[in-house]
């Protein structure tokens, strides 16, 4: 298991490092929509009844999306309005996640798909347009605070966090992802001469909302009796089981760097 996930996080590095430093523009903005479209066929399977032809129309429709929104942006006050849509829904989430086990509706995942990959999906994209180096700085603060919580949960875990949506998640995970995410972040803004009373309460409060993208979509696979969203991904299951974190967080941290000049 161990060594599985560790030959698919290299494989999934190195593309990823030659899709950034020398794909063109346009083709890896190509290849991050393809990726969110197949995350969007993923999250189809999360409807109580996933017929097919729904799951083709939803896929379709958010397709409909991703080129409507490509053709409009940039747009500072469209991404205002996604940033305050996201920022309510993942409010909504939080307080959501504590009354599992709740029915979940399919008209419900309609509209949770599309608010919880679309503001991923405009953040993403326009990370990267706006630098590479801070999109690849995204990924790994999101891939160490994942590495800390997996390690230290396999080798310390004992008390759950939320046993009826990630049995697998303990608090002694959290507690060495903040600590991953403390010493990465300390030696990149020493390193980087960015002040630590802003670098690192803005990284833990990306590291909290990780945890709650990671819940939610354990969440909707708990509703339909799945383990993994997929399996394209060996030792680590489907796309969006390897995105979930990445879908809560990337609006803000993109709003961050904008904001904060980090």
């Amino acid at each position: 298991m161990i060594k599985e996930r560790v030959l698919t996080g290299i494989i999934s590095l190195a593309l990823l490092g030659l899709m950034l430093f020398f794909a063109s523009s346009l083709f890896t903005q190509i290849f991050i929509a393809l990726l969110f479209l197949y995350a969007a066929w993923e999250f189809s399977k999360f409807f109580n009844f996933p017929v097919v032809r729904r799951r083709y129309f939803f896929v379709f429709l958010f397709g409909c999306f991703q080129i409507f929104f490509y053709l409009i942006l940039p747009n500072d006050l469209v991404y205002q309005l996604l940033l305050y849509l996201a920022l309510i829904w993942w409010i909504i989430v939080i307080l959501r996640i504590f009354f599992f086990p709740t029915n979940i509706s399919n008209y419900m995942v309609w509209i949770s798909g599309f608010l919880i990959l679309l503001p991923s999906y405009i953040a993403i994209d326009y990370l990267y347009q706006l630098d590479v180096q801070k999109i690849i700085m995204f990924f790994l603060l999101i891939w160490i605070a994942d590495i800390g919580a997996f390690f230290s949960g396999k080798f310390f875990g004992k008390l759950k966090l939320l046993p009826k949506i990630s049995p697998g998640k303990t608090w002694e995970g959290v507690l060495g992802e903040f600590f991953a995410v403390l010493v990465s972040t300390s030696l990149y803004g020493y390193l980087g001469e960015i002040d630590l009373l802003i670098l690192i309460p803005f990284c833990f409060a990306i590291t909290v909302l990780s945890i709650v993208g990671d819940l939610t979509i354990s969440v909707f696979k708990r509703n339909v009796g799945l383990k993994n969203s997929g399996s394209i991904f060996p030792g680590h299951g489907g796309l969006l089981d390897r995105i979930d974190s990445m879908t809560s967080t990337s609006p803000f941290f993109a709003a961050g760097i904008v904001l904060f000049n980090l």
